[in-house]
């Protein structure tokens, strides 16, 4: 259920319209990621992309406490990059979206809400564990600074680029690891650029996530205010540029989706 766009009076529960329109996505995402094979797969390619990562890195580095801890980061990277394509996932059922014509932001919003429900309690979780089987818990803060950092600037990032650079998807009950024709092309630009944004906007925590693992370990406490504040920050911003793009280009991104 959508809530259409409006400035009516608070319901008798007082929750604001812009609320309930957050609450409605958060929902139907939430749905989507406990139910919907494409997301699951996804979700599950998350967690094992870092760990193979981190494998393949410990045979050959000899820093084995730097490469435990920086499973936190490359899976909050995984997770939030990983959402630059999610409107293309909603399908023909996108014209329910411009249909009841909820603002763009609450959109963003409630699909990012979704995401942080379950990712940023894994990503902590996974730093803190990290920490402790490496020997250092101390650094541990740094990787869960740097781990929700990253995953709140893969979401901001996602939230612009999903209302934009839209590719085709598998559709919803086939093969969730399909690739559909005329995705590639267009798929391989979306990841370039949104790949090459997303480092860039998480360079500031990564570069202080990688001054407490080599240079001082109170940096850690840095990397975990600048890994919240400013991932909040822009993805507070992405969630209102991404709002704006969507309301623009909804009737097209539907047409494109049906």
């Amino acid at each position: 259920l959508l809530v259409g766009r409006g400035r009516g009076p608070r319901t008798t529960a007082g929750a604001h319209p812009s609320a309930l329109q957050v609450g409605a996505v958060t929902r139907r995402c939430l749905r989507y990621w406990a139910a919907d094979p494409r997301y699951l797969s996804a979700m599950l390619a998350s967690v094992a992309l870092p760990l193979v990562i981190v494998l393949l890195l410990g045979a050959v580095v000899e820093a084995p406490a730097a490469v435990v801890l920086s499973i936190a980061p490359l899976m909050g990277g995984t997770i939030g990059w990983g959402r630059h394509n999610d409107v293309a996932y909603d399908g023909s059922a996108f014209w329910m979206h411009v249909v009841a014509r909820p603002a763009g932001w609450t959109d963003r919003a409630g699909r990012a809400a979704a995401v942080l429900a379950w990712a940023v309690p894994l990503v902590v979780l996974v730093g803190v564990l990290a920490g402790v089987t490496s020997g250092r818990p101390d650094l541990g803060v740094a990787a869960v600074g740097a781990g929700v950092g990253v995953l709140l600037t893969g979401l901001a990032v996602s939230a612009v680029s999903s209302a934009s650079l839209v590719y085709p998807v598998p559709q919803a009950g086939g093969n969730p690891f399909a690739a559909p024709a005329g995705s590639l092309g267009a798929g391989l630009v979306a990841q370039l650029v949104t790949s090459l944004v997303t480092l860039v906007l998480a360079s500031p925590v990564l570069l202080v996530y990688a001054a407490a693992l080599w240079w001082d370990p109170v940096m850690a406490w840095v990397a975990l205010g600048l890994g919240v504040l400013g991932g909040g920050a822009l993805l507070a911003v992405g969630v209102v540029l991404g709002g704006r793009v969507l309301d623009r280009r909804a009737p097209r991104l539907a047409a494109r989706l049906v």
